[in-house]
């Protein structure tokens, strides 16, 4: 008998901090959410190059890189000199978290926005990402290779095709270079302060 009661403590005290360890490692942020704290979207225009001809076939393209060169200080004397079959022009999306902190790392979507035939083996070139509503603070920059979710490929008039060779993911390829977009607010979490 008195062994089975010690027996009985000891499987309590193991349940106790079972559960005790668990409960100790749920994080504030886990449980419960501030109001009107969200995250942001960021938008941006790059360019990315690398590609195995099946870039843009468009003039914007070639203007596109003259402008890239042009930023990283070489000169283009005549837009024939350039061809835009290894580049094309891009749109770049991502979402800055909540009370994000300068130097957060943060995933970005990458899409093709003229006649590119797929991204892959690219790279986006450095490239600015700026808040809602046309606001030209720059909040994020991304940068780096392409990681694609999909193929084309074409031999002997057959072609096949699996998702979008043209739409892409950087895993942790943006860095904020801010803090959160909104203002901080000063102890008020209802918004009715």
């Amino acid at each position: 008998m008195h062994v089975s009661r010690r027996l009985k403590w000891v499987c309590v005290a193991v349940a106790s901090a079972l559960v005790c360890g668990t409960a100790g490692a749920s994080r504030i942020k886990d449980l419960c959410e501030i109001q009107g704290a969200r995250g942001n979207m960021l938008i941006g225009t790059g360019i990315v190059v690398g590609l195995a001809g099946t870039g843009d076939k468009n003039p914007a393209a070639v203007i596109a890189q003259q402008r890239v060169l042009e930023r990283l200080g070489i000169a283009v004397d005549d837009l024939r000199e350039l061809k835009s079959d290894n580049a094309a022009v891009v749109t770049v999306t991502a979402e800055l978290p909540a009370f994000a902190k300068e130097g957060t790392r943060i995933d970005v979507i990458v899409d093709s926005l003229y006649n590119c035939k797929s991204l892959e083996g690219g790279t986006l070139l450095e490239t600015h990402l700026g808040g809602p509503g046309g606001d030209e603070t720059v909040y994020a920059v991304a940068q780096g290779p392409l990681s694609i979710g999909g193929y084309n490929a074409a031999a002997g008039g057959a072609s096949v095709r699996k998702n979008h060779a043209t739409a892409a993911r950087i895993p942790m390829g943006g860095s904020g270079t801010t803090a959160s977009l909104w203002p901080k607010t000063r102890g008020c979490f209802t918004g009715h302060c």
